[in-house]
């Protein structure tokens, strides 16, 4: 039988990556930005530009496009 690790919960806010669609391959793209999971909703990005390691060009996005990963 294998030790189990205990899992405490989060007491404090949950911060995640935000993450963008690169247009042209669908790969996901790090903007370099992150955020308080529980403030995102409310949040607005203006200008929000990233320049995309996968296909080179910079790719403008909206909340609506983001990603939140771990």
């Amino acid at each position: 039988m294998m030790p189990r690790r205990s899992v405490s919960p989060s007491k404090g806010p949950v911060i995640r990556r935000i993450l963008v669609r690169c247009s042209r391959t669908s790969k996901l793209q790090d903007t370099g930005l992150t955020i308080d999971e529980g403030k995102f909703a409310t949040t607005t990005f203006r200008n929000a530009r990233v320049s995309c390691e996968h296909c080179g060009q910079v790719h403008y996005w909206t909340a609506k496009e983001v990603v939140l990963a771990r």
